[in-house]
């Protein structure tokens, strides 16, 4: 199973948490609520060649590597989810795999001055060009992932079956515990009756844990 980042985690309980009014709508609608919802402040330009971040020249200086990786991860992250079949796209076969022409555009003329080139594998950039116009279902085992806080199946079966050991050997303990503590505080009398041989009884006190006290007497 894939081990997703902090703020991948955040991204995909996003997607997932996404529900738009219409009936049918498009990736790219996904795409930008995700951008506004974890980018919100800077225009981005994805096409066949390059990604640029427009950013203010605060956020420059301040935050340049953060909005990278940030921006980076949620590129990657579509990709992953797309090729995991966590995301699937509807679309034809037979459309063209060209994307020389294609290009993405959020809020690209905004007022921020300075712009960050983001270096992207072609295939991340492809992904999210070739289905920008495209329909697309969220898998119920992404749904299933983030509902269990992103722990499979098996480690989410494992964990109830180490509680319910933990429980057990807890009640164990305290049992002999228990135990122990009526050995050394209750005081047991044992009357032994045979009318064949004898009439006597036996007072054993427990004292201390490791000596008896043994009393004999004649009722006669």
């Amino acid at each position: 199973m894939k081990k997703f980042t902090a703020f991948q985690q955040k991204i995909i309980k996003a997607i997932v948490a996404y529900n738009p009014e219409v009936t049918d709508y498009r990736f790219e609608d996904l795409f930008q609520h995700v951008l506004k919802k974890h980018l919100n402040g800077l225009g981005i330009i994805i096409n066949a060649k390059e990604v640029i971040l427009f950013v203010n020249e605060w956020d420059y200086s301040q935050n340049y590597n953060k909005l990278r990786r940030e921006a980076y991860e949620i590129i990657y992250l579509f990709y992953l989810l797309s090729e995991n079949n966590f995301l699937v796209f509807m679309r034809d076969e037979e459309i063209s795999e060209e994307i020389e022409e294609e290009i993405f555009e959020y809020n690209p003329y905004t007022k921020c001055k300075e712009n960050i080139r983001l270096k992207t594998l072609k295939k991340y950039r492809k992904n999210l060009l070739l289905n920008l116009e495209e329909e697309f279902f969220i898998s119920e085992e992404l749904k299933e992932l983030s509902k269990n806080d992103f722990k499979s199946t098996e480690l989410k079966n494992l964990k109830i079956t180490q509680r319910a050991l933990y429980a057990t050997v807890g009640l164990g303990i305290a049992g002999i515990l228990a135990s122990y503590y009526i050995a050394l505080n209750v005081e047991t009398v044992v009357d032994f009756k045979n009318p064949d041989v004898f009439n006597k009884t036996f007072e054993i006190k427990v004292e201390k844990p490791n000596e008896l006290e043994l009393t004999i007497f004649n009722k006669y």
